[in-house]
């Protein structure tokens, strides 16, 4: 005799269209095991937007436990470690990207994409140690971030873009805040799948922290899809 267990139906990422991007520290994750140096990061949507690292010198490490709730997590030291996507980013009009991780300083970023004249994106710490969200289309940027500083939290983080507007949500044990900043003048039309994107780096900017997981949806998902999209990271990371 056994025991069947059901998840809830629209509680996991892949119960939604458009999933283009899923990174996962405890899975996928190709590593050297005495050194726990990681070359690759692969992509678990089924789109295979992976990402890597052959340089050794900028490999971040995979740790099996000991992250958010006992869980897996990939370290950047800071200075030189970072992913860069085997194909173009796959991002076009408007999108929503979910992040699990910590952050330990100022400007880190956990996900960005730039092109000097055709737009970027970023999501990350600022200089002032608020969460930040970025989104420039190289005359208007749409910039979001929080009211209070949030270096060295747990968190789980969200940015949808969908049309003129972006929208921020930032949950910690102690945070539950949101943003949003929209512009009647922002070329809504601007795509961001001209380059690849980047983990753990923004330009000259690197991460210094943990991170746990990375979701992109290539469609602005609605309240509640986000809900259940957060509520599955909630439910595994234990955030608040």
């Amino acid at each position: 005799a056994f025991t069947k267990c059901f998840r809830p139906v629209s509680n996991y990422p892949s119960d939604f269209s458009d999933l283009v991007v899923w990174l996962r520290a405890d899975s996928g994750v190709t590593f050297d095991i005495p050194t726990k140096q990681v070359s690759a990061w692969a992509d678990g949507s089924g789109n295979s937007n992976d990402v890597a690292q052959p340089k050794k010198g900028y490999q971040p490490l995979r740790n099996g436990y000991g992250g958010i709730n006992d869980k897996a997590y990939i370290s950047f030291d800071g200075t030189d470690d970072y992913f860069t996507s085997n194909a173009f980013s796959p991002i076009t009009e408007n999108f929503t990207i979910f992040e699990v991780s910590k952050i330990n300083n100022s400007a880190d970023p956990i996900i960005g994409y730039s092109r000097t004249t055709e737009g970027k994106l970023w999501m990350g710490l600022n200089l002032g140690k608020y969460y930040a969200t970025v989104v420039d289309e190289s005359e208007i940027a749409l910039v979001t971030h929080t009211s209070v500083v949030t270096t060295g939290n747990n968190h789980i983080a969200i940015l949808k873009k969908h049309n003129k507007q972006i929208d921020l949500e930032y949950y910690d044990s102690a945070n539950s805040l949101s943003e949003t900043d929209n512009n009647a003048g922002f070329n809504h039309n601007l795509t961001f799948n001209n380059a690849a994107f980047t983990v753990g780096q923004y330009e000259t900017f690197h991460l210094e922290g943990n991170i746990s997981e990375v979701i992109v949806y290539n469609r602005a998902l609605s309240s509640s899809e986000i809900a259940d999209v957060k509520g599955y990271l909630n439910l595994k990371y234990k955030i608040y």
